[in-house]
Order: structure tokens, then C-alpha cells, then sequence
């Protein structure tokens, strides 16, 4: 499990996940009302994240 906290446009929370399923969520994003994640760790520092944005067809876009 990776010490993260992930969330969605969707307003989802996942909590620890492992990498096979954080790789899931970001081949998930590119839909209506899902296109970005943000990522922080655990514990959380603040101003510290990641974020990736993709709209389904186009290229991702990758923040920190």
C-alpha cells in the first residue's frame, strides 16, 4: 500500500491504495465529471501534491 491519499473529480477519497490500483484510477479519468485525480501523502504537507488532468482522446497533463 502506498502511504497516499487519492482523490476525484467525483469527490471519491482512496485511502492507501496499492500501485496496481492507483494505475486503475488514472486509466479511469478522461470521462464527463472524471477527468482529474489529485494525490497527497500521508500525512499530508501542505502545498505538496500531484494532480493529472485527461479528457478522453487527448494527452495527459501532469502537475506538482
Amino acid at each position: 500500500m502506498l502511504e497516499i491519499v487519492v482523490k476525484t473529480e467525483k469527490q471519491e477519497r482512496h485511502l492507501r491504495v496499492s500501485a496496481g490500483e492507483l494505475a486503475a484510477l488514472v486509466r479511469r479519468i478522461g470521462g464527463d465529471g472524471d477527468r482529474f485525480l489529485v494525490v497527497q501523502r500521508i500525512p499530508d504537507l501542505p502545498d505538496v501534491f500531484v494532480q493529472v488532468w485527461h479528457e478522453a482522446g487527448g494527452d495527459y497533463t501532469l502537475e506538482h
